[in-house]
């Protein structure tokens, strides 16, 4: 599928301010296009059947049923491309007390590089990456280590790091056994800590999933690798790759019931676009007027709920709204951060339509029409993409002081979709500002 950019309000209004009269734009884009390459390493074995999963038979199984809710849920996780794909994990794992101890590791890593005489750019996570995998065909685990904290700590997205970190984990325990005392020889941890066999585990553990997240094949080579071989029996090792598994598998559901969709909706010309859309638009920005959140709620997308986002681009942290969500307004959501002030967006639905998504009468303002016939894609901060497939925006604008008008704005995209009943729902809202 084909991507476009989009999402330009300044050209917009720019270009509002040359014509008397517009109701349509036909390619809204910003000056320059962000393009994604992504690199995919595989290591060159067979894909089969792992931990008795059968991944087509558990897709047909999913599909065949008479809802998609395993797709609709992984779709609303994973239907974003972003550098902070492990940003969850990041939070909630023990290698955080590396962060928190980092200096000290620092220092006997630096010692480690000096006595070796090793060339590394410390700056670099491929470099860093690189070092630790000497390190291990040397069998020396524990600066190995170090170099691979150090690598993620540059980039948290480094697979290969995080696998690599787990393995030499694995050898360590192999090596020495997994007691207390063998492991506070290492000084991988802080001495106090009350269980650092807990934090190696867990930093194992999770580093393990982190790989999973970033690279599906690894979730078959770590079944035979011979560096996990003293996990390879523990429950928490069987429960990681069954999880792994299954979220494969709605992965591949979810990419299927995008691709039907998809490939069921027509190419359109604008004029047939928002012939199309007219009449829902009309109805939809009414009920967000009167705060009829019971009938707004039948134009929700069924499958995608309706992703709300702040301030001209939408981002992976949106809060996305199921149909059933919309309907309790009183319930209280993080919105995101304010730009300037960074004060933190926390309030209920009904809340934010007043204040934000209909803070103008934007049904008596001016009206523009955006179809994509491939994609439109979103770009926020951290480098992250959100993409909407073969969808209508409609943009409702409010314009302040004529002489200033490019500066002083405010408005809503709603962005339409189609499901696979043919009907065209709402997927997303944007609010966009630039007021005085």
């Amino acid at each position: 599928m084909g991507m476009v950019c989009c999402g330009g309000w300044e050209e917009i209004m720019m270009k509002s301010l040359k014509e008397s009269h517009i109701t349509k734009k036909k390619n809204i884009s910003h000056g320059t296009i962000f393009l994604i390459l992504a690199i995919s390493l595989f290591f060159s074995c067979e894909k089969k059947a792992v931990e008795n999963i059968d991944t087509t038979e558990a897709v047909t199984q999913i599909e065949n049923k008479a809802t998609t809710e395993e797709a609709i849920i992984f779709y609303n996780n994973k239907n974003t491309v972003s550098n902070s794909e492990t940003g969850a994990y990041a939070e909630e794992t023990a290698i955080f007390d590396y962060y928190k101890n980092r200096n000290e590791q620092l220092v006997l890593l630096d010692k480690y590089i000096e006595v070796k005489g090793i060339t590394v750019n410390r700056r670099s996570s491929e470099s860093l990456n690189s070092a630790g995998f000497a390190a291990y065909e040397k069998k020396e685990y524990v600066d190995a280590v170090r170099f691979f904290r150090e690598a993620m700590f540059y980039n948290a997205t480094n697979r290969y790091a995080h696998y690599n970190l787990a393995c030499c984990l694995s050898l360590l325990l192999s090596q020495n056994g997994d007691n207390e005392n063998a492991i506070k020889t290492y000084n991988l941890y802080p001495s106090n800590s009350a269980s650092v066999q807990t934090m190696l585990y867990d930093e194992l553990y999770d580093n393990l999933a982190a790989t999973f997240e970033l690279s599906e094949t690894h979730i078959e080579k770590s079944q035979t690798d011979s560096d996990l071989l003293f996990i390879r029996n523990q429950e928490r090792f069987h429960n990681l790759i069954k999880s792994a598994n299954e979220e494969l598998v709605s992965r591949i559901v979810a990419d299927n019931y995008r691709d039907k969709v998809y490939n069921s909706t027509p190419v359109l010309s604008l004029e047939e676009a928002e012939a199309i859309i007219a009449q829902y638009d009309k109805a939809v920005i009414s009920l967000i007027k009167e705060r009829d959140y019971q009938t707004l709620s039948d134009f929700i997308h069924p499958e995608y709920g309706v992703r709300i986002s702040m301030f001209n681009d939408a981002s992976t942290d949106d809060t996305i709204l199921s149909k059933n969500d919309i309907t309790k307004p009183e319930n209280v959501y993080k919105w995101g951060n304010e730009p300037g002030s960074g004060f933190l967006i926390e309030m209920s639905i009904d809340l934010l339509f007043d204040k934000f998504i209909y803070r103008k009468d934007f049904i008596q303002y001016e009206t523009l029409y955006n179809y994509s016939r491939d994609t439109i894609s979103y770009y926020g901060e951290g480098n992250e993409y959100v993409f909407y497939d073969k969808c209508i925006a409609v943009y409702h604008l409010y314009r302040g002081d004529e002489s200033i008008a490019f500066l002083d704005w405010c408005g809503i995209k709603i962005i339409y979709q189609q499901a696979l009943d043919s009907k065209w729902y709402v997927s997303g809202i944007i609010y966009c500002e630039r007021e005085m």
